[in-house]
């Protein structure tokens, strides 16, 4: 059943397989793991003269002969009355003229929906209606399930499809739990379900997570020297906060293990979450062993290249890996900083050993990228290191499989980043602020989707427009289509120039330090991710100056909107990307994507405790 598309249900031709797709669901499978967000609770009915504003409710009626005209403004209107003992109440269409062909007036029918204030009075708008003696009811009666949606799927379209589903096709061993988690018959039941279902999910992965760990070499023991430590120490030219001590402890407990480990290190841009890598690589070129730093761009590699050949104690020892710089072979052991290029370069087989593993923004790579320095004999102990871990990484983590090691503290000389979301007519209307702000000498980032799909705000279509509104600055722009070398260039300018604006994709979240940068604009903000929108923001922020992060959506949906709100609200990358799990889904935990499936929506998902039961399950099965 899994794998059948969904378009072998009754009733889903391409148009609806096309709208379901922007949901996520492809096959029958996903269409069955489409987990309501919420219940309206229609258990009980409502009288009449008793409902509330604003108070979803249902309740039994005869609804009487319906009338059809047209509004001023040219909506079509169907309308009738429900009346029972308890008392009326109008019944509102808008452009729904097959209405008048559903109801048979005076007849009964159970009605549910959210009354509201017309002329004085409570209506009910577009309301659910369903013939009294009707079995099965999906959308009036009992606790009804909402659904995340899109243009064009209704909850009432879904809950037919799921329930045409559960009844009509063979379903796994647990369809009760299915059954109860769709359309349960009380809270209990409903629950139940979810423990059941987020059970089997956790003793999926832990199955799986436990075979590929048995299936991995041993990792190499390193016991850390305390003198190189101490020496270490003294090479760098600061103290270390107490976030960044711990990280390094924990990371030293890591390395003194033959299980080869996993850990994310968490820290706001300026943290300092290098420092410790550069101390932990110390102790492995000491014990004749190799450590790798692995970096998404050619920009960032050259930081790290020039931060490890001031601050390490073996400075000759460090090499660097880029598509332009070729690795030359090596008995002796060394710090390997690179670009994608050392997925291709860096042997298997070293005579020193790789001991270490860290990736910068890990999510710049695919799973399959990784795996290329990860599967190597022994295995090294892998570091990621992130502003904002992607939610694939947040899910690890909090299922115990990534150990998250958080380094809190900030510089002491920044100031937190003003996030603002504005529609685009009001940042049209912000003009006359952001020339005040570029006359001050800053500098600003504006950022688009893509470069020129039609679907999003592009720099095709916003570059000239700031190009005319800023006609006094200096404007570059910066794509994945820039060549390398002008990319270089253009960064240089902006960086040295007293003030301007930058127009480009998102490829500028990582490995870009413009300290007078205090301005970003994000348009189409709806096409990101809460990480990746905060890793963004984190592009501003780093002098001592206020910065502003302008959210700008093309978009009026509310759902979209109230998800950006949270970047208001929050400030953590890793709060973030947590929100961005729940909301978004985290991806196949073990597979090649980095976005896909993942039950989510049920509340015992995240329960620590479940999670450990299920784990002790699997390592019972798999000693048998």
């Amino acid at each position: 059943m899994s794998s059948r598309p969904v378009s072998t249900i009754s009733g889903i031709g391409p148009a609806y397989q096309k709208r379901l797709e922007k949901l996520s669901i492809f096959t029958v499978k996903d269409l069955l793991v489409h987990f309501p967000n919420r219940f309206l609770d229609f258990s009980i009915s409502t009288p009449i003269n008793q409902l509330k504003e604003k108070v979803p409710a249902s309740f039994t009626a005869q609804i009487g002969p319906v009338n059809t005209f047209y509004s001023k403004s040219g909506k079509h209107i169907t309308q009738s009355l429900a009346k029972n003992s308890s008392g009326q109440i109008n019944l509102i269409w808008f452009n729904s003229p097959f209405m008048r062909t559903i109801i048979k007036p005076n007849s009964t029918y159970v009605i549910a929906g959210t009354p509201s204030f017309y002329s004085n009075k409570l209506a009910m708008f577009s309301p659910q209606i369903e013939s009294f003696t009707q079995k099965n009811s999906l959308n009036t009666q009992g606790f009804v399930p909402i659904y995340p949606l899109t243009k064009g799927i209704s909850n009432k379209w879904l809950r037919g499809k799921i329930h045409f589903l559960l009844t009509n096709h063979k379903l796994p061993s647990n369809q009760i739990d299915y059954h109860h988690i769709h359309f349960p018959p009380n809270l209990k039941a409903q629950d139940l379900a979810d423990q059941h279902l987020s059970f089997a999910q956790h003793l999926k992965i832990n199955l799986k997570n436990l075979k590929e760990l048995k299936a991995k070499p041993p990792a190499i023991k390193l016991l850390p020297d305390n003198k190189i430590h101490l020496s270490g120490l003294k090479k760098l030219p600061f103290t270390l906060t107490l976030g960044q001590k711990k990280a390094l402890a924990d990371t030293y407990k890591d390395i003194q293990s033959t299980v080869p480990s996993r850990r994310l290190i968490h820290g706001d841009t300026g943290s300092g979450k290098t420092a410790g890598l550069i101390l932990l690589a110390n102790q492995c070129i000491n014990a004749n062993l190799s450590f790798v730093l692995l970096a998404p761009t050619q920009i960032l590699a050259n930081q790290h290249l020039n931060t490890f050949k001031k601050m390490s104690l073996f400075p000759k020892n460090i090499k660097l890996v880029t598509a332009q710089v070729k690795l030359m072979p090596t008995n002796k052991p060394q710090v390997y900083i690179g670009t994608h290029a050392l997925l291709n370069q860096l042997p298997k087989k070293l005579k020193s050993p790789v001991a270490v593993l860290a990736i910068d923004e890990q999510h710049k790579f695919s799973v399959k990228q990784r795996q290329t320095l990860i599967d190597r004999d022994p295995s090294p102990h892998i570091i990621n290191l992130s502003a904002t871990p992607i939610p694939r990484t947040v899910a690890l983590g909090l299922f115990g499989e990534l150990n998250i090691s958080t380094i809190k503290e900030r510089p002491s000389n920044r100031k937190p980043v003003i996030t603002w979301i504005m529609d685009k007519q009001r940042l049209s209307k912000g003009n006359k602020w952001l020339n005040g702000q570029l006359k001050k000498g800053n500098k600003v980032f504006v950022v688009c989707p893509n470069i020129k799909a039609k679907s999003a705000a592009n720099i095709e279509q916003v570059l000239p427009q700031y190009k005319t509104d800023y006609s006094n600055y200096p404007i570059w722009s910066l794509h994945g289509k820039t060549p390398a070398d002008k990319r270089d260039k253009i960064l240089k300018d902006f960086n040295k120039a007293k003030a301007g604006i930058l127009v480009a994709t998102p490829l500028i979240e990582v490995g870009i330090d413009i300290p007078k940068a205090n301005i970003m604009i994000i348009h189409s903000a709806e096409r990101f991710g809460l990480a990746q929108l905060h890793q963004l923001r984190g592009r501003v922020g780093r002098g001592e100056r206020q910065s502003y992060c302008l959210v700008t959506p093309s978009t009026s949906d509310q759902v979209q909107i109230d998800r950006l709100q949270l970047l208001r609200k929050y400030s953590s990358g890793l709060q973030l990307a947590k929100l961005d799990l729940k909301l978004r889904g985290a991806g196949e935990m073990f597979g090649q994507k980095q976005h896909g499936r993942l039950p989510v929506r049920l509340k015992h998902f995240w329960d620590k405790e479940l999670f450990q039961k299920a784990k002790a399950q699997a390592v019972k099965q798999l000693s048998h």
